[in-house]
């Protein structure tokens, strides 16, 4: 390859390593996602009514209902490759059932359907009889009612118990003041940010130096709730967490959100967001559009300079093609350029003219 070939190929190294750095790969890792636990909180289960308004027609019905939801949500989930679904019974009879499944987003597809098959089997084994039941793991959620208001209004139950659920760890920072402090101020910022998400969810993670620690945090409302009333489940986590500080791990469960802190990892360190943004009111959206702007015009820039690459590489292949055939076709013996002399014209003297002299 000539000079001018080795510019370009170094160019273009030089623009795919500037889209490697902007687009900020994920670092080679322990995959905490994969390790992490599937700590059981909490699970209800409705209670028989067999009068009422929302009395039980048909045991069987009822349980067909739920084993339809339950399948539908299932596929839904994998089908569509989310970690939110909602799904819905009312072919058998009158007992109708309104599901919802939530798993965290940290989590692949197939974490979440595991978390929830292992959910829906303790559901039917638990909860077969009533109108109304939920569970809840590290990983994910899941809940029926038989009304559909609960999918906008995670707080309406016609029956059951929707009190807040705190769970503390056992172990405490070696430095309780700064731990509470630093853990304090970033509780507080997760609440804030929180509701500001488009999806109503964070994770991340802050730096103790004092205690060579990292501090890992995830808060998530359900998917279906709005603005308000995922602000108002935040303000309670963070004041249950609290109650947890020192310690260095503590849950909370809510009808309406969950949220969590631990010294141990239990998503990856590229799964993060960057709340200080969101805090400032740049929308996480607006980060994801300009990230993509950014690599569609690098991308486009890549392609140009291939192209142009092999434009000039073209160029100068059928300039050398063209040299061969000049050698081809001059004679041997006579490579060089053929030079024409210049046309000589003899310069003519003064023409005398003689008389003509006629002869007898």
């Amino acid at each position: 390859m000539d000079h001018q070939g080795l510019k370009w190929l170094q160019m273009a190294v030089l623009v795919v390593l500037l889209v490697l750095l902007l687009t900020k790969p994920g670092f080679s890792q322990t995959n905490d996602r994969d390790n992490n636990t599937n700590v059981f909180i909490i699970m209800y289960c409705g209670e028989k009514l067999y009068f009422g308004q929302n009395a039980v027609m048909s045991l069987p019905n009822l349980n067909k209902n739920h084993n339809l939801t339950f399948n539908e949500l299932r596929t839904e989930l994998l089908s569509k490759r989310v970690l939110y679904a909602r799904a819905q019974a009312l072919s058998a009879g009158d007992d109708s059932v309104f599901a919802a499944a939530q798993c965290r987003n940290y989590l692949s597809v197939d974490q979440c359907v595991s978390c929830f098959d292992t959910a829906v089997a303790q559901l039917v084994t638990n909860c077969s009889w009533g109108t109304s039941a939920y569970i809840s793991y590290d990983n994910c959620f899941v809940r029926y009612e038989d009304s559909v208001d609960f999918y906008n209004n995670p707080y309406v139950m016609e029956y059951g118990n929707g009190w807040p659920r705190l769970s503390c760890g056992k172990q405490s920072a070696s430095q309780p003041t700064i731990f509470n402090q630093v853990v304090d101020g970033f509780l507080s910022d997760v609440r804030h940010a929180t509701p500001k998400t488009s999806n109503f969810y964070v994770a991340s993670t802050r730096n103790i130096t004092s205690e060579n620690a990292t501090v890992y945090v995830t808060a998530q409302c359900a998917e279906s709730v709005n603005k308000a009333i995922c602000q108002n489940c935040m303000n309670r986590a963070y004041d249950g967490l609290n109650d947890c500080l020192p310690n260095t791990e503590g849950r909370f469960f809510d009808m309406g959100c969950f949220a969590r802190y631990s010294t141990t990892p239990f998503f990856n360190a590229n799964q993060t967001i960057d709340i200080t943004n969101v805090l400032k009111g740049h929308s996480s959206k607006v980060s994801v559009i300009i990230a993509t702007v950014v690599g569609v015009i690098l991308f486009i820039l890549i392609v140009l300079s291939w192209f142009l690459y092999r434009s000039w590489k073209k160029s100068k292949r059928t300039e050398q093609d063209m040299e061969v055939v000049r050698e081809q076709i001059t004679p041997k013996g006579h490579r060089q350029d053929i030079k024409h002399e210049p046309i000589r014209t003899r310069k003519c003297d003064s023409l005398v003219v003689h008389p003509i002299t006629s002869f007898s």
